[in-house]
């Protein structure tokens, strides 16, 4: 990429790319994970959300999400040992990944095998737990 006078939105994804390389340094000397997020831009200026993200101790990434899981998971009815549960649909196996409190209507998080996210209804988790887990 040339140097950079005024910014267009095609830009930042090779921005964003080299912007998160760029932390890789940081991230191997901390432990953590950086992860440059959404970007507001005008003209000459932009601003990214920057993400942090400790590990487990088996090296998985703890997401802001699960963490929100387990503090608001008894409001919809669910326990916080829920998180990680897996349930099979269509063929499919879907496991709890955590949740979005704001978004009132589909506020669980769960990862299909496929690799693919979506948000579902606490009822649904629910159900979907009592009648379809995989054990």
């Amino acid at each position: 990429m040339s140097h950079i006078t005024r910014f267009e939105k095609d830009q930042f994804s090779q921005l964003r790319a080299e912007i998160d390389a760029a932390l890789k340094i940081v991230s191997n000397k901390y432990g953590l994970v950086f992860h440059a997020g959404n970007v507001k831009y005008e003209s000459h200026t932009a601003e990214f959300k920057l993400h942090v993200s400790t590990l487990t101790e088996g090296g998985e990434v703890i997401h802001k999400e699960a963490e929100d899981f387990k503090c608001y998971a008894t409001l919809y009815g669910l326990k916080p040992k829920d998180l990680g549960r897996k349930y099979l649909r269509a063929g499919q196996v879907y496991t709890i990944i955590g949740c979005k409190p704001l978004n009132r209507t589909y506020p669980i998080l769960v990862s299909c095998t496929d690799g693919k996210r979506y948000k579902i209804s606490a009822d649904s988790a629910i159900t979907f737990l009592k009648l379809y887990e995989v054990k």
